[in-house]
């Protein structure tokens, strides 16, 4: 995880004033979560199973569950993940006792259906799971701010494939209340588009807000110092 402090200077070029990176990975939180309620339900003998065996469905279980992760969780409406025939198969072998059976034995079978080949799950239990994410980001955040000694950072840019998740932008609204969250419409991409279409060339103070800061701000107009600052976690 990178957290980068950029400021418009006034030859409309971008200054680097501070990175900093850790050895965090948001997706390995989340699976690694992903993972905990998979064992939970299941048991650890079905996941190894599972993993080793039908690495291409767990993916794609993965990845539709983290397809949620842009809804709104403030509400009651579960959330819906297709599950694999190879993972209902394993837990029949190994366990004797269908997907439903298997939830019914835990402490949040309230909180998780099984039908038609779909797991639904309660919008506070998929929270947890990436709460843990969230906080991390936060704390990068918060070290980040004070090592630099940055006087003002109004905009906060979050990238990265997991800036989609609502839990995530929430925290940080919340610890940060006097800041802007930017949330790039394709915020998987980002960084990678910012380099191919700016690592070779000049920043105009009219592209460099339009890519970053997102102010309405034109060309020849006084710069406030909201328009000069912001960071990027990714």
């Amino acid at each position: 995880m990178t957290f980068s402090i950029l400021e418009l200077m006034e030859d409309y070029s971008l200054e680097l004033l501070y990175s900093h990176s850790e050895d965090v990975l948001v997706s390995s939180q989340v699976q690694e979560e992903f993972k905990n309620i998979i064992i939970k339900i299941f048991g650890i003998s079905v996941f190894d199973d599972f993993y080793s065996q039908c690495r291409a469905d767990y993916f794609r279980l993965f990845s539709d569950f983290c397809r949620n992760m842009s809804k709104d969780l403030h509400g009651k409406e579960p959330l819906v993940i297709t599950m694999p025939s190879s993972l209902s198969a394993l837990v029949t072998d190994k366990t004797g006792k269908s997907i439903k059976q298997a939830i019914e034995q835990t402490d949040i079978a309230q909180k998780i259906a099984y039908t038609s080949g779909e797991l639904k799950i309660a919008p506070e239990i998929y929270q947890r799971l990436f709460l843990e994410a969230a906080t991390n980001t936060v704390s990068l955040l918060r070290k980040g701010f004070q090592q630099s000694g940055s006087d003002i950072v109004v905009n906060i840019i979050l990238t990265g494939y997991f800036s989609k998740s609502t839990i995530i932008q929430d925290q940080i609204r919340m610890s940060f209340p006097s800041h802007q969250l930017i949330v790039p419409k394709d915020g998987d991409l980002a960084v990678v588009k910012g380099a191919a279409l700016y690592g070779q060339a000049p920043i105009t103070y009219r592209k460099a807000l339009e890519y970053t800061c997102r102010s309405p701000a034109r060309m020849g107009e006084a710069r406030s110092q909201e328009d000069m600052n912001c960071c990027i976690i990714s």
